[in-house]
């Protein structure tokens, strides 16, 4: 510690403050309410050196970990290594069908870049955007669709802590949750001040209307088996 600085002790990173640390980082990871999350299939060695008490320390001592901006963030690891093949086929469905439908200046993407808000750095499975967008950046400043695919160890977080993230995203006009073990649907929608939950299952469409799209569940479901 500096001399002649007061030690206030560690206080919650900011966001800006993360997106520093995360660009030194070989591996990605997400931000919101104070806890950053490595994304799933990422190696923990690296990670687990650099945690003490639970917490990315505010400065790194050992020279394989990256120094870390001023102040701190809880840790949380993935719960598993990997994202299952039914994740992964639903999430590339999903990206399919929109992409397929949409014309420009709509762009899809999947699992690539990130979002940010005032409070927040996340990685949406699928997202969709109308606004320009700059093929050399990581970061989708303006998405007017966000879509999250369920499983057991996510769906909580999904539902609650991401969820309350993204609506601060003044453009965001649909927030779709596609259950991964049997087919159904969470749409939000955002109408006036508030937003609307609709429950969808076969052989319902689900009507994305800011885009102009509709989807069926065989698309989202295609050669999944048990779903």
């Amino acid at each position: 510690m500096a001399s002649g600085l007061p030690s206030l002790g560690p206080r919650p990173w900011t966001v800006d403050e993360f997106l520093a640390w995360e660009r030194e980082q070989a591996e990605r990871y997400e931000f919101v309410d104070g806890v950053v999350r490595m994304m799933d299939g990422g190696p923990l060695a690296h990670t687990a050196e650099c945690v003490q008490d639970d917490r990315i320390p505010r400065q790194a001592t050992d020279k394989q970990c990256s120094p870390t901006p001023v102040g701190s963030a809880r840790l949380a690891l993935p719960s598993s290594s990997s994202a299952t093949l039914k994740h992964t086929l639903i999430k590339g469905n999903l990206f399919y069908a929109l992409h397929t439908k949409l014309t420009k200046p709509w762009h899809a993407f999947v699992s690539g870049p990130k979002v940010v808000t005032a409070t927040a750095s996340l990685y949406p499975d699928v997202l969709v955007t109308c606004s320009p967008v700059v093929m050399t950046d990581d970061t989708v400043r303006e998405p007017k669709l966000i879509a999250e695919v369920l499983s057991r160890t996510t769906a909580h977080h999904d539902r609650s802590t991401k969820w309350l993230a993204y609506r601060e995203i003044a453009s965001l006009a649909h927030y779709l949750l596609v259950w991964q073990d049997v087919r159904r649907v969470e749409l939000f929608s955002r109408r006036g001040s508030g937003w609307e939950l609709v429950i969808l299952d076969p052989p319902a469409m689900i009507e994305i209307s800011a885009l102009g799209v509709s989807l069926d569940f065989d698309e989202l479901y295609d050669g999944v088996q048990d779903a």
